[in-house]
């Protein structure tokens, strides 16, 4: 019997070094947010642009296609993911911004 996940191993598609440096600043930013969660995709939002993304598939798959749109422009990818690394980074700062608690400290105007 196997001891580890072999999952996480196997991937669809090559890990794109640039789109792990794009997914590890976007899961940096302090104002990051989610704007939508559909079927199959995410689109995450912060000062640097909206980033649509495959957020289906997990372990291999996640993250394969999807577009940065930032200044009025879109760059699109797809057969390609972030490395295992930045994928991680990603699911957790989504998972602390989605399910992050209002702060109480404000005082409405």
């Amino acid at each position: 019997m196997l001891k580890f996940w072999p999952f996480p191993l196997l991937r669809n598609y090559r890990a794109s070094p640039d789109l792990s440096q794009l997914f590890l600043d976007f899961a940096a930013a302090p104002d990051l947010k989610v704007v939508s969660t559909e079927a199959h995709h995410m689109t995450v939002r912060c000062a640097r642009g909206d980033l649509r993304f495959w957020s289906s598939n997990a372990y291999y798959a996640w993250a394969s296609d999807g577009g940065l749109t930032a200044e009025g422009q879109t760059i699109s990818w797809s057969n390609e993911m972030p490395s295992r690394y930045a994928v991680r980074a990603m699911r957790k700062a989504v998972g602390r911004v989605r399910f992050a608690l209002p702060s109480r400290d404000e005082v409405p105007a």
